[in-house]
């Protein structure tokens, strides 16, 4: 009776042991999958140098703080949803062209996002006609700036 029952408590042992290991490394992924998911840029909007991801050939583009509200905002601004993108064109006056980017993001890395475009539209006095995309853009390195953030892509 006493072997039978050390048995079961060796057993028992061992079957918590193994039980904590991999309770330990469930708890450890799921940290690390939560600190890639914090989405730094829902929900915000920016000023951008240029066209963001028109085209593959720019690797830099930098983000710095925008204002909706104050008039005379003109230029390219950028707005990012949960996992989605937009931006937009503005000028004073309507003889130019109004380039828009639409597309999607998520973060791969804690500061890395992945890109794909899905639309540009473009409208006024254009070269180019409206493209529908599905575009792989790569991968860009957030970098946090004095006034917003520097998009760089990744090697």
């Amino acid at each position: 009776m006493k072997i039978q029952f050390m048995k079961y408590s060796i057993l028992f042992l061992a079957n918590y042991i193994v039980l904590q290991f991999f309770s330990g490394c469930m708890i450890a992924q799921t940290k690390r999958a939560e600190t890639v998911q914090q989405n730094l840029l829902d929900g915000t909007s920016w000023h951008v140098d240029g066209v963001p991801f028109q085209d593959k050939s720019r690797d830099k583009y930098t983000l710095t703080e925008y204002d909706a509200l104050e008039f005379g905002n003109w230029g390219h601004t950028i707005t990012f949803e949960e996992k989605t993108f937009s931006s937009h064109y503005s000028a004073p006056c309507g003889n130019d062209c109004f380039t828009s980017v639409y597309g999607e993001y998520y973060f791969t890395e804690q500061y890395k996002i992945k890109v794909k475009v899905t639309q540009i539209h473009r409208s006024g006095f254009c070269e180019q006609k409206s493209e529908e995309l599905n575009q792989d853009m790569g991968y860009y390195i957030l970098n946090k700036k004095e006034n917003g953030w520097e998009l760089t892509r990744a090697n």
